[in-house]
Protein backbone atom coordinates (compact mmCIF):
# COMPACT_ATOMS: atom_id res chain seq x y z
CA UNK A 1 0.00 0.00 0.00
CA UNK A 2 1.14 3.58 -0.68
CA UNK A 3 -0.01 7.17 -0.43
CA UNK A 4 -0.67 7.14 -4.20
CA UNK A 5 -3.62 4.85 -3.48
CA UNK A 6 -4.97 7.30 -0.91
CA UNK A 7 -4.71 10.08 -3.49
CA UNK A 8 -6.47 7.89 -6.06
CA UNK A 9 -9.29 7.14 -3.62
CA UNK A 10 -9.76 10.82 -2.77
CA UNK A 11 -9.68 11.88 -6.43
CA UNK A 12 -12.22 9.25 -7.52
CA UNK A 13 -14.43 10.10 -4.54
CA UNK A 14 -14.45 13.81 -5.42
CA UNK A 15 -15.37 13.02 -9.04
CA UNK A 16 -18.27 10.85 -7.84
CA UNK A 17 -19.42 13.55 -5.40
CA UNK A 18 -19.40 16.15 -8.18
CA UNK A 19 -21.46 13.86 -10.45
CA UNK A 20 -23.97 12.95 -7.73
CA UNK A 21 -27.39 14.46 -7.07
CA UNK A 22 -26.47 15.49 -3.54
CA UNK A 23 -27.29 19.06 -2.45
CA UNK A 24 -24.41 21.45 -3.10
CA UNK A 25 -23.95 22.08 0.62
CA UNK A 26 -23.43 18.36 1.24
CA UNK A 27 -21.03 18.09 -1.68
CA UNK A 28 -18.93 20.93 -0.28
CA UNK A 29 -18.87 19.40 3.21
CA UNK A 30 -17.82 16.00 1.84
CA UNK A 31 -15.09 17.45 -0.37
CA UNK A 32 -13.71 19.52 2.51
CA UNK A 33 -13.74 16.51 4.83
CA UNK A 34 -12.01 14.24 2.30
CA UNK A 35 -9.24 16.75 1.62
CA UNK A 36 -8.83 17.35 5.34
CA UNK A 37 -8.56 13.58 5.93
CA UNK A 38 -5.95 13.32 3.17
CA UNK A 39 -3.81 15.87 5.02
CA UNK A 40 -3.25 13.19 7.70
CA UNK A 41 -1.24 11.27 5.08
CA UNK A 42 1.94 12.14 3.21
CA UNK A 43 0.09 12.83 -0.04
CA UNK A 44 0.51 15.20 -2.94
CA UNK A 45 -1.78 18.16 -3.63
CA UNK A 46 -4.89 16.55 -5.13
CA UNK A 47 -6.86 19.75 -5.76
CA UNK A 48 -5.40 20.64 -9.15
CA UNK A 49 -6.12 17.15 -10.50
CA UNK A 50 -9.84 17.51 -9.74
CA UNK A 51 -10.14 21.28 -10.08
CA UNK A 52 -13.03 21.04 -12.55
CA UNK A 53 -14.99 19.04 -9.95
CA UNK A 54 -14.14 21.48 -7.16
CA UNK A 55 -15.48 24.34 -9.27
CA UNK A 56 -18.60 22.35 -10.17
CA UNK A 57 -19.27 21.63 -6.48
CA UNK A 58 -18.97 25.37 -5.72
CA UNK A 59 -16.13 24.44 -3.40
CA UNK A 60 -13.46 26.49 -5.15
CA UNK A 61 -13.84 30.11 -6.20
CA UNK A 62 -11.90 31.31 -9.24
CA UNK A 63 -10.75 34.90 -8.90
CA UNK A 64 -8.72 37.16 -11.19
CA UNK A 65 -5.53 37.93 -9.21
CA UNK A 66 -6.05 41.70 -9.38
CA UNK A 67 -9.54 41.24 -7.86
CA UNK A 68 -8.22 39.57 -4.71
CA UNK A 69 -8.96 41.86 -1.72
CA UNK A 70 -5.32 41.81 -0.62
CA UNK A 71 -3.83 42.22 -4.10
CA UNK A 72 -2.41 45.71 -3.57
CA UNK A 73 -0.52 44.61 -0.43
CA UNK A 74 0.66 41.31 -1.97
CA UNK A 75 1.36 42.02 -5.64
CA UNK A 76 4.67 40.16 -5.55
CA UNK A 77 3.05 37.08 -4.01
CA UNK A 78 0.44 36.87 -6.77
CA UNK A 79 3.02 37.60 -9.48
CA UNK A 80 5.11 34.61 -8.39
CA UNK A 81 2.25 32.22 -7.54
CA UNK A 82 2.81 30.32 -10.80
CA UNK A 83 6.33 29.46 -9.63
CA UNK A 84 5.20 27.77 -6.42
CA UNK A 85 5.64 23.98 -6.74
CA UNK A 86 4.10 22.69 -3.51
CA UNK A 87 0.83 23.61 -1.84
CA UNK A 88 -1.03 22.57 1.30
CA UNK A 89 -4.75 22.53 1.97
CA UNK A 90 -5.92 26.07 2.67
CA UNK A 91 -3.38 27.71 0.36
CA UNK A 92 -4.41 29.80 -2.63
CA UNK A 93 -3.06 28.39 -5.90
CA UNK A 94 -3.09 29.26 -9.57
CA UNK A 95 -5.05 27.59 -12.35
CA UNK A 96 -2.54 26.94 -15.11
CA UNK A 97 -2.71 25.62 -18.69
CA UNK A 98 -3.22 21.87 -18.63
CA UNK A 99 -5.54 21.85 -15.62
CA UNK A 100 -8.85 20.22 -16.55
CA UNK A 101 -10.93 23.40 -16.54
CA UNK A 102 -12.34 25.79 -19.17
CA UNK A 103 -9.76 28.01 -20.85
CA UNK A 104 -11.30 31.17 -19.37
CA UNK A 105 -10.33 30.02 -15.87
CA UNK A 106 -6.61 29.67 -16.67
CA UNK A 107 -4.58 32.30 -14.82
CA UNK A 108 -7.14 32.74 -12.07
CA UNK A 109 -6.48 32.26 -8.38
CA UNK A 110 -8.14 29.21 -6.80
CA UNK A 111 -9.65 29.82 -3.37
CA UNK A 112 -11.00 26.77 -1.53
CA UNK A 113 -13.95 26.89 0.85
CA UNK A 114 -13.02 27.03 4.50
CA UNK A 115 -9.64 28.67 3.87
CA UNK A 116 -8.43 32.03 5.18
CA UNK A 117 -8.61 33.50 1.67
CA UNK A 118 -12.20 32.23 1.32
CA UNK A 119 -13.12 34.07 4.54
CA UNK A 120 -11.44 37.16 3.12
CA UNK A 121 -13.57 36.93 -0.04
CA UNK A 122 -16.67 36.55 2.11
CA UNK A 123 -15.85 39.64 4.16
CA UNK A 124 -15.37 41.54 0.90
CA UNK A 125 -18.84 40.48 -0.31
CA UNK A 126 -17.40 38.47 -3.21
CA UNK A 127 -19.07 35.13 -2.42
CA UNK A 128 -22.66 34.32 -3.33
CA UNK A 129 -25.11 31.45 -2.97
CA UNK A 130 -23.80 28.13 -1.71
CA UNK A 131 -20.21 29.33 -2.00
CA UNK A 132 -20.84 31.83 0.80
CA UNK A 133 -22.20 29.21 3.22
CA UNK A 134 -19.90 27.97 6.00
CA UNK A 135 -18.40 24.51 5.75
CA UNK A 136 -19.63 21.92 8.24
CA UNK A 137 -16.87 19.27 8.46
CA UNK A 138 -17.85 15.64 8.86
CA UNK A 139 -16.03 13.04 10.91
CA UNK A 140 -13.71 10.66 9.07
CA UNK A 141 -15.95 7.63 9.64
CA UNK A 142 -19.11 9.44 8.49
CA UNK A 143 -17.30 10.74 5.42
CA UNK A 144 -16.10 7.29 4.38
CA UNK A 145 -19.46 5.62 4.97
CA UNK A 146 -21.15 8.31 2.87
CA UNK A 147 -18.67 8.13 0.00
CA UNK A 148 -18.09 4.37 -0.30
CA UNK A 149 -21.57 3.55 -1.71
CA UNK A 150 -21.03 6.24 -4.35
CA UNK A 151 -17.83 4.71 -5.76
CA UNK A 152 -17.87 3.06 -9.21
CA UNK A 153 -18.42 -0.70 -9.09
CA UNK A 154 -17.13 -1.61 -12.54
CA UNK A 155 -13.40 -0.99 -12.68
CA UNK A 156 -10.34 -2.82 -13.91
CA UNK A 157 -9.23 -5.25 -11.14
CA UNK A 158 -6.02 -3.29 -10.55
CA UNK A 159 -7.91 0.01 -10.16
CA UNK A 160 -10.53 -1.60 -7.92
CA UNK A 161 -7.77 -2.98 -5.69
CA UNK A 162 -6.04 0.40 -5.55
CA UNK A 163 -9.32 2.11 -4.64
CA UNK A 164 -9.96 -0.40 -1.85
CA UNK A 165 -6.46 -0.16 -0.41
CA UNK A 166 -6.58 3.63 -0.55
CA UNK A 167 -9.73 3.86 1.53
CA UNK A 168 -8.38 1.36 4.07
CA UNK A 169 -5.17 3.36 4.46
CA UNK A 170 -7.16 6.55 4.86
CA UNK A 171 -9.38 4.89 7.46
CA UNK A 172 -6.32 3.74 9.40
CA UNK A 173 -4.50 7.10 9.34
CA UNK A 174 -7.59 9.10 10.37
CA UNK A 175 -8.64 6.69 13.10
CA UNK A 176 -11.95 5.89 11.37
CA UNK A 177 -11.20 2.18 11.45
CA UNK A 178 -10.82 2.26 15.23
CA UNK A 179 -14.21 3.98 15.59
CA UNK A 180 -16.08 1.62 13.25
CA UNK A 181 -18.41 -1.06 14.56
CA UNK A 182 -18.17 -4.55 13.05
CA UNK A 183 -20.59 -3.80 10.20
CA UNK A 184 -18.90 -0.50 9.35
CA UNK A 185 -15.48 -2.13 9.56
CA UNK A 186 -16.52 -4.69 6.95
CA UNK A 187 -18.01 -1.98 4.74
CA UNK A 188 -14.68 -0.13 4.73
CA UNK A 189 -12.27 -3.07 4.45
CA UNK A 190 -14.42 -5.73 2.79
CA UNK A 191 -13.60 -8.22 5.55
CA UNK A 192 -14.16 -8.93 9.23
CA UNK A 193 -11.78 -7.69 11.92
CA UNK A 194 -10.47 -11.20 12.37
CA UNK A 195 -9.81 -11.61 8.65
CA UNK A 196 -8.21 -8.17 8.49
CA UNK A 197 -5.91 -8.84 11.47
CA UNK A 198 -4.89 -12.20 10.03
CA UNK A 199 -4.06 -10.62 6.67
CA UNK A 200 -2.10 -7.82 8.35
CA UNK A 201 -0.09 -10.37 10.35
CA UNK A 202 0.59 -12.37 7.21
CA UNK A 203 1.82 -9.27 5.38
CA UNK A 204 4.04 -8.32 8.32
CA UNK A 205 5.64 -11.78 8.43
CA UNK A 206 6.22 -11.62 4.67
CA UNK A 207 7.99 -8.25 5.00
CA UNK A 208 10.20 -9.52 7.83
CA UNK A 209 11.36 -12.52 5.80
CA UNK A 210 12.15 -10.56 2.63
Amino acid sequence: MSMHQVEFFVEVSIVQIAESNLPVAQKRNLVFSLLEMQSFCDCGFTNLRVLDCLVECEYTAMVTPTDMPDYEENKEFYATLADVEEFEQGDVYLCEPGDDVPEELVGKVCVDSGSFAWEMLGEAGMLHGAMAEPIEPLGALETLLTVIPMLPVELEPELEESLGEGRVLLAIFTGALDEANDEQFKQITGMTRQEFDALAEEELEKEMTE
